[in-house]
């Protein structure tokens, strides 16, 4: 009599084990991001005819629709010498953004640099349909606060997009189409 109750155990236990099985099998397949932040590169840049050193905010990102409007992204970037230290927000909106790799740029003035320092930190945020997609960021030096973005003092409007800067000219087409009006 103890062997059927053991191989009545032994059959619950292997449905048991197929249903968990087959139920984990039948998980849907996770979906890539539609936008994903690759990385993002701190590059100088100088005007022809300036030695005036402006610096480029570059976030590389993929997109995976053919073609995607409303990608925004969401920079914040601190800069410091010393003890002291700001925080430059931007936000820069692209429409007409072709699949595949793009870049996101904002720009900090050879003034700016000069008055807060260069840039210790960055953090983007990037947004597709109004819902986060990704983000991304470079961690500040261990001598900085963690929590750097809320408790120094913002300066918003230094941190460009290329609309507000010489760079336009040159720089305008590595980008996809910026939505001018917010």
């Amino acid at each position: 009599m103890q062997k059927p109750i053991l191989s009545h155990l032994l059959g619950v236990i292997v449905l048991a084990l197929a249903f968990i099985s087959s139920s984990f099998a039948q998980q849907p397949a996770p979906t890539p991001k539609e936008v994903q932040i690759k990385n993002i590169v701190l590059e100088p840049g100088v005007m022809q005819g300036s030695n005036r050193q402006w610096i480029k905010v570059v976030t590389q990102f993929e997109s995976t629709p053919r073609w995607a409007d409303g990608i925004s992204f969401s920079y914040a970037v601190l800069l410091g010498a010393g003890d002291q230290f700001r925080v430059l927000p931007g936000i820069v909106r692209y429409a007409n953004v072709k699949g595949g790799p793009n870049r996101a740029v904002m720009y900090i003035s050879p003034n700016t640099a000069e008055r807060f320092g260069p840039p210790l930190a960055v953090h983007v945020k990037a947004f597709y349909k109004d819902d986060q997609a990704d983000e991304f960021a470079l961690k500040p030096p261990a001598n900085v606060n963690q929590q750097w973005e809320a408790k120094y003092n913002k300066y918003p409007g230094l941190l460009m997009t290329v609309l507000s800067t010489p760079w336009v000219f040159s720089d305008y087409s590595a980008s996809p189409d910026i939505f001018a009006a917010q």
